[in-house]
């Protein structure tokens, strides 16, 4: 698929931060929160985003400008019907996603990839609550977006694999490495990560240093 146009559902932190690195590369990002405040909160973390680069001089205020210029940020999900891809970014409520699921599955294109960003859920529990669990995937981009190039892209059993190599050929244009990952409970980052902490709060036990040196 030739993706031109993201829908981003939920423009919090990760979201975003995926909107920001999709205007700067030329996509056109259209974006859904709850309420009024909660969409000029999302037009400020990525305006302040892209006025981060331009203070450091990586790119210029034209640059900037025109990046802000392919977002549109509103409160009718309605607005992803003609994307190519839609990315959740919701936070992590499994009956939130089940619920956002069902209603996306409905209102996007027939054609149109639905993708998570969860980082632990697993992928299977919102595809089984669509009609078409062949285009549901996972695409885990890591905090802070901008700056981190790792994006898991998870499959379910269902996931068909030209929607992977879509959302596997969109991180690429957005900049990162896109690496595959099954669909099990944190996938690699998160299940690694785990128990590195678990390691951190057994030193912090044995008396190895106080919490804050660990």
């Amino acid at each position: 698929m030739d993706v031109k146009k993201l829908a981003i559902v939920g423009v919090g932190t990760m979201g975003a931060g995926v909107a920001q690195v999709a205007v700067q590369n030329g996509f056109d990002v259209v974006g859904v929160e709850l309420d009024v405040d909660a969409v000029e909160a999302a037009k400020k973390r990525v305006s302040g985003g892209l006025a981060r680069l331009v203070k450091r001089e990586k790119i210029s205020q034209a640059d900037a400008d025109e990046a802000l210029s392919r977002l549109q940020i509103g409160t009718d999900l309605d607005r992803i019907a003609d994307a190519d891809v839609v990315v959740e970014a919701v936070y992590e409520d499994v009956a939130l996603k089940i619920d956002l699921f069902t209603r996306l599955d409905k209102i996007a294109s027939p054609n149109a990839v639905l993708a998570s960003n969860t980082s632990t859920i697993p992928l299977v529990i919102m595809a089984a609550a669509t009609s078409t669990p062949e285009r549901v995937v996972g695409v885990h981009f890591f905090n802070p977006v901008p700056m981190m190039k790792l994006v898991e892209v998870i499959k379910t059993p269902a996931s068909d694999p030209a929607v992977l190599t879509t959302v596997a050929n969109l991180a690429v244009a957005l900049g990162k490495t896109p690496v595959s990952i099954n669909d099990v409970p944190g996938f690699v980052g998160n299940l690694l990560v785990v128990p590195f902490l678990l390691d951190a709060i057994r030193a912090f036990e044995r008396g190895v240093a106080t919490k804050e040196s660990i």
